[in-house]
């Protein structure tokens, strides 16, 4: 909703708070899901290097999930 408002920052707020529960409970599509988005919202908002940050973890993450499937 935030974003599609363009008002960034509670959505980064939100999408954050949302990667730390992820992250407590395993859940690796929730993990995915929010490195993905917080690297589109980084981007958004001009925050190039952390946006690439959140990217490369999203992309790890699929690169074991896609490891482990083999």
């Amino acid at each position: 909703l935030y974003s599609l408002k363009q008002d960034y920052e509670p959505s980064i707020y939100f999408h954050e708070k949302h990667l730390q529960y992820a992250d407590e409970i395993h859940d690796k599509k929730g993990q995915y899901q929010g490195n993905r988005i917080l690297s589109e919202l980084y981007e958004k908002t001009n925050q190039y290097e952390k946006g690439n940050q959140y990217l490369r973890h999203a992309q790890e993450m699929m690169d074991l999930h896609s490891d482990s499937s083999e």
